[in-house]
């Protein structure tokens, strides 16, 4: 009939559905960095601790980033190497 409204639709989210998502969706973008912050605390203070220097321990800082830099970005990474070195398809 033209007077009544349409009906709702059927596959609707449930609110507990609509959460989850949302907590997965925080944790896919925030435990990388999590993960990165934990790793450089830890090993700074472990290489600290250990006598190592504030120089070690800069060091390893610096490398555990790059490390997590090249691993987060593998695709833009490859498309880098790609462009500067290419390859030819036969």
């Amino acid at each position: 009939m033209p007077g009544q409204p349409p009906p709702p639709p059927l596959a609707q989210d449930s609110p507990t559905q609509t959460w989850i998502q949302g907590w997965v969706d925080f944790l896919e973008e925030t435990l990388p960095l999590i993960f990165l912050v934990v790793v450089i605390l830890v090993g700074t203070i472990l290489i600290v601790k250990s006598r190592g220097g504030l120089q070690k321990a800069i060091i390893f800082g610096i490398g555990a980033a790059l490390v997590f830099l090249i691993l987060t970005n593998v695709e833009a990474i490859s498309d880098l190497f790609g462009e500067e070195l290419p390859v030819e398809q036969e």
